[in-house]
Formats: C-alpha cells, sequence, structure tokens
C-alpha cells in the first residue's frame, strides 16, 4: 500500500514523537557527547592500604655504662645508635624526631620513643582522572542527576572542576547545575589551594561564590567582603575529596578546616573500619570517614576506594534533622598518569 505525499511528509515526525515517548516512560538517559577526549578506563586495582600499624614499643632500656662518655655541646642531636630498635613505621627519616644526646648520655632512664608514622606512603594522585558519580536525593532513591570530576595535575599545579546536574526526567521539573572550582599547589602535603569557585544555578537563578587563599597574609577572603584568618591545613569543599588520601587515615580522626564559600568550618571526621559497599561500579572496598557532629548540625559521610588510589567513590550529606539531601555514588573512573 502506497502512502499519499501527505502522510510521508509527516511520517519522520510521527515517528520522532513516538520515540521520544517511549525514552520518557522508560526513563532511558540521555547525554550527549563530552567535549573533552574521555580517558582509559582505570582497570588494574591497587593493593589496599595496610592495616592500621599497633603503637610502636618503646625501645629496650639501654644498659649502663660504668663511664658515660661526655655529652656534645647542647645543640648538637644524634641519631639513635644501631642497638636501638627502631619500629618500621617509623623508617622515614623526616618524620623520627631525633634524640639529643644528653638524653642518650644518661643510662638510668630510657630515651624517648621516635614518633610513630601514622599514614604510610600514600598511593599517588593521577596526574588527569574522569570520574563520573550517579546522583540521588538519598542513599536508595532514584537517580535524579549526574556527576562529574576533571582532576589535572601539570607542573606542580592541580585544578579540579566538578559540575552536578540533574537529569532525564528530573531535568524537566526543576533545572540544577552545580559547578565547583578548585586551583592551586601540589606540595609534599598534598593540595594546597589558592582559589576555588562554587557556581549555583537552579531554575537559572545563579549564585556565585568565589574564595581566595592568601597564603602570604594568612588570609581567607570571600567574595562577598568577609575575611577570616587562614590556617595552613584549610581545603575547600572540592579539594578536601581528594586532599583526604593525603592525610593520617590510620588515626582515629582528623581534624579538619574546610571553606564552604561563606565561611571557614573546623571539626573533625572519624574514620571507621573497611566496609564492602555496592555501587554501579560494583563491590568496592572502602574507608568511610563520618563527620563528627552534634544535633542539629549538617552531616557529611565520605568513602574512599581502598583499591582505586583513594579516590572519592561516594558521599552522603545529610541536613540538620539527620535527613539525607543528596547522595553519589561512583559509575565509571577514567586516569591517565
Amino acid at each position: 500500500m502506497s502512502l499519499s505525499p501527505d502522510a510521508r511528509r509527516f511520517l519522520p515526525a510521527l515517528l520522532l514523537s513516538v520515540l521520544v515517548h517511549a525514552l520518557l516512560v522508560w526513563r532511558i538517559p540521555l547525554s550527549l557527547p563530552d567535549r573533552e577526549p574521555e580517558l582509559p578506563l582505570l582497570q588494574a586495582k591497587l593493593e589496599p592500604l595496610p592495616s592500621r600499624p599497633a603503637p610502636a614499643a618503646p625501645p629496650p632500656r639501654r644498659k649502663p655504662k660504668t663511664q658515660p662518655p661526655a655529652p656534645p655541646a647542647p645543640e648538637q642531636l644524634t641519631t639513635p645508635s644501631a642497638d636501638q630498635a627502631v619500629p618500621d613505621s617509623a623508617a622515614a627519616p623526616a618524620d623520627v624526631a631525633p634524640v639529643s644526646a644528653v638524653a642518650a648520655a644518661e643510662p638510668e632512664m630510657p630515651p624517648a620513643p621516635p614518633a610513630t608514622v601514622i599514614n604510610r606512603t600514600p598511593p599517588p594522585l593521577p596526574r588527569h582522572a574522569q570520574l563520573k558519580y550517579a546522583v540521588t536525593l538519598d542513599e536508595n532513591g532514584l537517580t535524579v542527576g549526574e556527576a562529574r570530576h576533571t582532576l589535572d595535575i601539570v607542573d606542580g599545579r592541580y585544578s579540579v572542576k566538578a559540575v552536578i546536574r540533574t537529569v532525564g526526567l528530573a531535568s524537566l521539573f526543576k533545572h540544577v547545575e552545580y559547578t565547583q572550582i578548585s586551583q592551586g599547589a601540589v606540595t609534599e602535603w598534598g593540595l594546597q589551594p589558592d582559589y576555588a569557585k562554587e557556581i549555583k544555578d537552579v531554575d537559572h537563578q545563579i549564585q556565585t561564590f568565589e574564595m581566595v587563599f592568601d597564603r602570604t597574609g594568612h588570609t581567607l577572603n570571600f567574595s562577598q567582603g568577609r575575611a577570616v584568618a587562614l590556617t595552613d591545613d584549610a581545603q575547600d569543599r572540592l579539594s578536601l575529596l581528594y586532599q583526604l588520601s593525603r592525610m593520617q587515615l590510620a588515626a582515629e580522626t582528623l581534624p579538619l578546616a574546610v571553606a564552604n564559600g561563606r565561611s571557614l568550618e573546623h571539626y573533625e571526621v572519624q574514620i571507621d573500619q573497611q566496609e564492602e559497599i555496592i555501587t554501579p561500579m560494583g563491590k568496592l572496598l572502602t574507608l568511610p570517614l563520618h563527620k563528627i557532629h552534634r544535633p542539629g548540625e549538617e552531616g557529611l559521610d565520605i568513602w574512599l576506594a581502598l583499591e582505586y588510589r583513594l579516590l572519592p567513590v561516594k558521599v552522603i550529606r545529610t541536613d540538620r534533622n539527620g535527613k539525607v539531601n543528596g547522595a553519589v555514588e561512583i559509575s565509571e573512573i577514567r586516569l591517565a598518569d
């Protein structure tokens, strides 16, 4: 049966309408091609971090000598002698507290034990990384958005960008796009931001927050005109997710200083035991960190992947009433070194 010219003209429009209707009904996600080339998928797993080391035992008491050697000048320091037992965790010379010659010359008192190195050598940060996350309103809810992180480290400088946006049916009811940018130096202690920016776009109502970390003047300046004292360990909310792998993760708690766009918050996170979680990538062995907060304060939970360079693979935020108001879970990791 042949179609009339009018029917042939309207057939493509009819098929397109049916296709769009099917996509909406079955919630098939649509995404446009990325402008930046994608990095190779991370497939090879790294070894998990060693378990938390036991507290180092003090070195054995030195046997007294009949004629102790004369102590050198007070300003001179000596390293532990060969017969002193030094724990493996204190192997890094930079982290070992020097033993003064005066203390070593007094045999009746045991020398002070060297400082315990809590964190082993952390896995290297990738030079380039692209991470994708599924975003839900609660921990087990439907996916309402996606988040994409891009990390680049070049010539001792880092740049991280994160974009969270609603997708699928959720984007038809509410347009949300949240962009975070963090830039700074890569030091022996990890990431040290000097500039951060947050852009919130809700139904095209845009708010922008900028933060300048003045390391020389020890001041954190906010775009609203406020300035506060800047501590050496201060991070912004985005750089924090990648700085955690540089920190002492074998401790029980960690103090944090985090700039949120309006102020500099100081709090602690508790480090829990290893936990296996289910994500869109499958089962992952993780190290959970939970913000210690009082009733009426916002909560924050972060899971770092032990097998994937301690990258953040899950984040949950709770409101002041203890209700989950946002969760992201990793769906894809791409790295290039």
